[in-house]
């Protein structure tokens, strides 16, 4: 069970995810669950002032996948990818279990691959300091670390969710750069009565599907 996922532009402010009530019907005890889920491509989504509470660790799971998670990613495509859409700040955790805080199921996927959070205050990662962290997928790229880094600032890895985390600093930020090419590029539509549907010969004139510049 997901406690909320929004689309566009939306912040969500002021809200309790609970994942256990004195409500909890009988058939559900043993249901994992989880907090929000961010979207993978153009959900510009902010949380504020957000309390999670009751997210506890499955000790007799045999699965990782019937385990609580508080904050879940969206890893299905392998042309959508989160650029930079997805923050938090003024997070807090209510009897809920550090580890669970971001889950991630690695894919061989962009949007797998691409996955980050920016959370503004450090309230997320639960850290001391109150400056703001990149939240970024589990591959080295996303390590930033550079000679000349200043203590404090250095990247460091996280197995529990995996992702590696970067303190925000001059020149750290998330971008993306989406590129089309008239001609050698088009949107496969393929819902059924859609005016734009391409035929299979359209569909074989086009060399290039998807073009992605993220950095």
């Amino acid at each position: 069970e997901t406690g909320a996922v929004l689309f566009g532009k939306s912040s969500v402010h002021r809200m309790l995810s609970n994942a256990v009530s004195r409500n909890e019907p009988s058939d559900m005890v043993d249901v994992s669950k989880e907090g929000f889920q961010f979207y993978d491509t153009w959900v510009q989504t902010s949380l504020v002032n957000v309390t999670f509470r009751n997210y506890h660790w499955r000790q007799r799971s045999t699965s990782p996948y019937n385990q609580d998670r508080i904050i879940v990613d969206l890893d299905h495509s392998d042309i959508y990818k989160p650029w930079g859409i997805s923050a938090t700040r003024d997070i807090r955790f209510q009897d809920s279990d550090p580890m669970l805080t971001v889950k991630r199921w690695i894919r061989e996927t962009g949007a797998s691959r691409m996955f980050n959070i920016v959370d503004w205050d450090g309230s997320l990662l639960r850290h001391s300091t109150c400056g703001a962290f990149i939240i970024g997928s589990d591959i080295d790229w996303w390590n930033a670390n550079e000679p000349g880094v200043a203590e404090g600032q250095d990247c460091f890895y996280r197995r529990d969710m995996p992702a590696w985390i970067c303190p925000r600093i001059v020149g750290r930020e998330v971008v993306g750069l989406d590129m089309t090419l008239p001609g050698l590029q088009e949107e496969l539509d393929i819902l059924t009565g859609s005016d734009n549907m391409l035929t299979q010969a359209n569909r074989d004139l086009l060399y290039i599907g998807h073009i992605a510049q993220f950095g």
